[in-house]
């Protein structure tokens, strides 16, 4: 649990024992650098969004709720239904799975914004 706190509040993720890539303060990839293409699918899952949740009901850590709701937000703006994460019907199914457990997640705690 601690990792997945770590990698939603640092924006710092490691996927596939690839070296870690620490995102902008806006959740964006810093300019100029392109990530491994299996990270980016890992990043793109959304998977972490979830870890990141199920370790508030495990630590008190209440700035775990506004950071993932940010970033489902930040994401949401940033790669929108026909961007490239849209493209390939296996992620696009794995999403769906993935976005189902967090609004699950989400709309269970009093802190998580409308």
């Amino acid at each position: 649990m601690r990792r997945a706190r770590r990698q939603l509040l640092d924006r710092t993720f490691e996927f596939r024992g690839l070296p870690p890539l620490t995102l902008s303060a806006a959740w964006e990839i810093p300019s100029g650098l392109t990530p491994d293409p299996e990270w980016l699918r890992d990043w793109h899952r959304l998977e972490w969004l979830v870890e990141g949740l199920l370790a508030s009901y495990y630590e008190a850590a209440p700035e775990l709720i506004p950071a993932a709701a940010a970033a489902l937000a930040r994401w949401c703006r940033t790669y929108p239904p026909g961007s490239a994460p849209w493209q390939d019907p296996f992620e696009v199914a794995q999403r769906a799975y993935t976005l189902t457990w967090l609004f699950f997640l989400g709309l269970e705690q009093p802190r998580w914004p409308e």
